[in-house]
Protein backbone atom coordinates (compact mmCIF):
# COMPACT_ATOMS: atom_id res chain seq x y z
CA UNK A 1 0.00 0.00 0.00
CA UNK A 2 1.23 3.89 -0.83
CA UNK A 3 0.80 5.27 2.34
CA UNK A 4 1.63 9.07 0.56
CA UNK A 5 2.58 10.08 -2.40
CA UNK A 6 4.21 13.12 -4.03
CA UNK A 7 5.43 14.44 -7.45
CA UNK A 8 8.81 13.78 -6.17
CA UNK A 9 8.51 10.03 -4.38
CA UNK A 10 6.38 8.07 -2.42
CA UNK A 11 6.15 5.89 0.93
CA UNK A 12 5.45 2.40 0.48
CA UNK A 13 4.55 -0.21 2.79
CA UNK A 14 6.14 -3.09 2.90
CA UNK A 15 5.52 -6.96 3.92
CA UNK A 16 8.44 -7.62 6.18
CA UNK A 17 10.48 -11.19 5.70
CA UNK A 18 9.83 -13.97 8.45
CA UNK A 19 11.91 -12.98 11.16
CA UNK A 20 12.93 -9.61 10.26
CA UNK A 21 10.78 -7.72 13.18
CA UNK A 22 11.57 -7.90 16.29
CA UNK A 23 7.54 -7.35 17.10
CA UNK A 24 4.35 -7.24 14.73
CA UNK A 25 3.32 -3.69 16.06
CA UNK A 26 6.44 -2.63 13.52
CA UNK A 27 5.25 -1.06 10.37
CA UNK A 28 7.93 -1.34 7.37
CA UNK A 29 8.02 1.13 4.67
CA UNK A 30 10.38 1.77 1.39
CA UNK A 31 11.11 5.02 0.23
CA UNK A 32 11.25 5.58 -2.70
CA UNK A 33 12.36 8.56 -5.31
CA UNK A 34 11.30 8.71 -8.89
CA UNK A 35 14.97 9.63 -10.42
CA UNK A 36 16.57 7.19 -7.83
CA UNK A 37 14.31 4.99 -7.06
CA UNK A 38 14.43 2.81 -3.60
CA UNK A 39 16.37 5.01 -1.41
CA UNK A 40 16.36 3.69 1.63
CA UNK A 41 14.07 1.59 4.72
CA UNK A 42 11.67 3.17 7.63
CA UNK A 43 10.61 1.36 10.11
CA UNK A 44 8.02 2.64 12.38
CA UNK A 45 7.48 1.45 15.78
CA UNK A 46 5.01 4.07 17.21
CA UNK A 47 2.75 2.04 20.20
CA UNK A 48 3.41 1.73 23.45
CA UNK A 49 3.83 -2.03 25.02
CA UNK A 50 4.79 -3.97 28.29
CA UNK A 51 8.71 -3.55 28.42
CA UNK A 52 9.32 -1.32 25.61
CA UNK A 53 11.40 2.05 25.83
CA UNK A 54 9.23 4.74 26.49
CA UNK A 55 11.40 7.23 24.69
CA UNK A 56 10.87 9.01 21.03
CA UNK A 57 13.69 9.07 19.07
CA UNK A 58 15.50 8.08 16.12
CA UNK A 59 17.81 4.86 15.44
CA UNK A 60 19.93 4.16 12.38
CA UNK A 61 20.49 0.56 11.57
CA UNK A 62 22.54 1.41 8.18
CA UNK A 63 23.93 4.85 7.41
CA UNK A 64 22.93 6.17 4.32
CA UNK A 65 26.35 6.33 2.08
CA UNK A 66 27.54 6.17 -1.57
CA UNK A 67 27.95 2.37 -0.96
CA UNK A 68 24.67 1.38 0.68
CA UNK A 69 21.02 2.27 1.51
CA UNK A 70 20.01 3.28 4.65
CA UNK A 71 18.02 1.84 7.23
CA UNK A 72 16.27 3.83 9.98
CA UNK A 73 13.96 2.93 12.99
CA UNK A 74 11.30 5.42 14.26
CA UNK A 75 10.49 5.04 18.41
CA UNK A 76 7.57 5.68 20.17
CA UNK A 77 5.46 5.34 22.86
CA UNK A 78 2.26 6.75 21.46
CA UNK A 79 -0.96 4.80 23.02
CA UNK A 80 -1.82 1.66 21.71
CA UNK A 81 -4.68 1.03 18.66
CA UNK A 82 -7.38 -0.03 21.06
CA UNK A 83 -10.96 0.12 19.65
CA UNK A 84 -12.72 3.09 20.30
CA UNK A 85 -15.41 2.60 23.27
CA UNK A 86 -17.87 4.83 20.65
CA UNK A 87 -17.54 5.88 17.30
CA UNK A 88 -16.86 9.25 18.50
CA UNK A 89 -13.55 8.12 20.62
CA UNK A 90 -10.49 7.91 18.83
CA UNK A 91 -6.89 6.75 19.78
CA UNK A 92 -5.97 10.49 19.18
CA UNK A 93 -2.51 12.21 20.01
CA UNK A 94 -1.74 15.36 21.91
CA UNK A 95 -0.39 18.12 19.69
CA UNK A 96 2.78 17.71 21.27
CA UNK A 97 2.81 14.21 20.07
CA UNK A 98 2.03 15.01 16.51
CA UNK A 99 5.16 17.77 17.09
CA UNK A 100 7.75 15.34 18.60
CA UNK A 101 6.76 12.65 15.87
CA UNK A 102 7.16 15.03 12.95
CA UNK A 103 10.21 15.96 14.36
CA UNK A 104 11.47 12.38 14.78
CA UNK A 105 10.39 12.30 11.22
CA UNK A 106 12.61 15.21 9.85
CA UNK A 107 15.31 13.18 11.88
CA UNK A 108 14.62 9.47 10.01
CA UNK A 109 13.91 11.59 6.30
CA UNK A 110 17.32 13.29 6.95
CA UNK A 111 18.90 9.88 7.55
CA UNK A 112 17.22 8.21 4.07
CA UNK A 113 17.99 11.08 2.19
CA UNK A 114 21.46 12.36 3.08
CA UNK A 115 24.71 10.48 1.31
CA UNK A 116 27.87 11.12 2.82
CA UNK A 117 31.65 9.32 2.21
CA UNK A 118 31.96 8.73 5.50
CA UNK A 119 29.24 6.89 8.04
CA UNK A 120 30.48 8.96 10.90
CA UNK A 121 28.99 12.15 8.87
CA UNK A 122 26.02 10.26 8.07
CA UNK A 123 22.42 11.54 8.94
CA UNK A 124 22.31 12.55 12.87
CA UNK A 125 26.19 11.66 13.57
CA UNK A 126 27.00 15.40 12.29
CA UNK A 127 27.29 18.38 14.24
CA UNK A 128 24.53 18.99 16.21
CA UNK A 129 23.34 22.91 15.02
CA UNK A 130 23.33 21.21 11.78
CA UNK A 131 21.39 17.84 12.36
CA UNK A 132 18.53 19.42 14.43
CA UNK A 133 18.40 21.86 11.27
CA UNK A 134 15.74 19.09 9.20
CA UNK A 135 13.74 17.95 12.35
CA UNK A 136 12.89 21.86 13.63
CA UNK A 137 11.77 22.42 9.76
CA UNK A 138 10.07 18.94 9.62
CA UNK A 139 8.50 20.08 12.99
CA UNK A 140 7.17 23.49 11.88
CA UNK A 141 5.29 22.33 8.93
CA UNK A 142 2.44 21.13 11.30
CA UNK A 143 1.94 24.78 12.04
CA UNK A 144 0.50 25.21 8.66
CA UNK A 145 -2.92 24.85 7.43
CA UNK A 146 -2.59 22.60 4.50
CA UNK A 147 -0.34 20.07 6.51
CA UNK A 148 -2.66 20.07 9.78
CA UNK A 149 -6.38 19.93 7.39
CA UNK A 150 -4.52 16.55 6.80
CA UNK A 151 -3.37 15.64 9.91
CA UNK A 152 -6.54 16.14 12.39
CA UNK A 153 -9.40 14.11 12.88
CA UNK A 154 -12.31 15.18 10.71
CA UNK A 155 -14.49 15.23 13.91
CA UNK A 156 -12.74 17.59 15.55
CA UNK A 157 -13.62 21.05 15.69
CA UNK A 158 -11.60 23.29 14.14
CA UNK A 159 -11.21 26.91 12.73
CA UNK A 160 -9.12 28.99 10.91
CA UNK A 161 -8.35 31.51 13.38
CA UNK A 162 -6.47 28.78 15.30
CA UNK A 163 -3.37 29.60 13.15
CA UNK A 164 -3.44 33.27 13.65
CA UNK A 165 -2.74 35.28 16.33
CA UNK A 166 -5.35 36.24 19.04
CA UNK A 167 -7.25 35.04 22.03
CA UNK A 168 -7.59 31.60 20.21
CA UNK A 169 -4.38 29.81 18.96
CA UNK A 170 -3.05 26.64 18.22
CA UNK A 171 -0.03 27.43 17.34
CA UNK A 172 1.14 30.75 18.35
CA UNK A 173 1.09 30.92 22.13
CA UNK A 174 1.98 33.93 24.30
CA UNK A 175 5.84 32.72 24.86
CA UNK A 176 6.09 32.66 20.61
CA UNK A 177 7.94 35.68 20.90
CA UNK A 178 10.51 34.78 24.22
CA UNK A 179 11.26 31.49 22.68
CA UNK A 180 12.34 33.60 19.54
CA UNK A 181 14.47 35.76 21.47
CA UNK A 182 15.85 32.98 23.26
CA UNK A 183 16.94 31.25 20.31
CA UNK A 184 18.09 34.36 18.92
CA UNK A 185 20.39 34.54 22.10
CA UNK A 186 21.40 30.98 21.91
CA UNK A 187 22.56 32.05 17.86
CA UNK A 188 24.22 34.78 18.76
CA UNK A 189 26.53 33.08 21.95
CA UNK A 190 27.22 30.31 19.65
CA UNK A 191 28.86 32.28 16.90
CA UNK A 192 30.81 34.22 19.72
CA UNK A 193 31.92 31.23 21.64
CA UNK A 194 32.86 29.98 18.16
CA UNK A 195 34.90 32.44 16.61
CA UNK A 196 36.53 33.61 20.46
CA UNK A 197 40.19 32.91 20.26
CA UNK A 198 40.10 32.59 23.85
CA UNK A 199 37.63 30.79 26.10
CA UNK A 200 38.79 31.34 29.70
CA UNK A 201 35.42 32.94 30.97
CA UNK A 202 32.74 31.96 29.22
CA UNK A 203 30.20 32.82 31.88
CA UNK A 204 31.64 36.22 31.64
CA UNK A 205 30.82 36.19 27.67
CA UNK A 206 27.20 34.85 28.16
CA UNK A 207 26.67 38.03 30.05
CA UNK A 208 28.06 40.20 27.62
CA UNK A 209 25.99 38.84 24.75
CA UNK A 210 23.04 38.78 26.73
CA UNK A 211 23.21 42.54 27.90
CA UNK A 212 24.25 43.32 24.22
CA UNK A 213 20.73 41.32 22.35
Amino acid sequence: AVVSTQSTGSLVVEEPSQGELVHKDLVKIAVFDERDGLVGYLYLDLCDREGKDPRTCLHTVTCGTHTQLPVVVLQCGLPGRGPPTTEFEYQTLTLGQVQTLFHELGHALHGILGRTKYQHTSGTRGPTDFAEIPSTLFENFISHPHVWYNCINPRTPFRDSHFKFGTEHLFNTPYTALEMETNILHAMLDQRLHSSGSLTDTTSIAEEVQARY
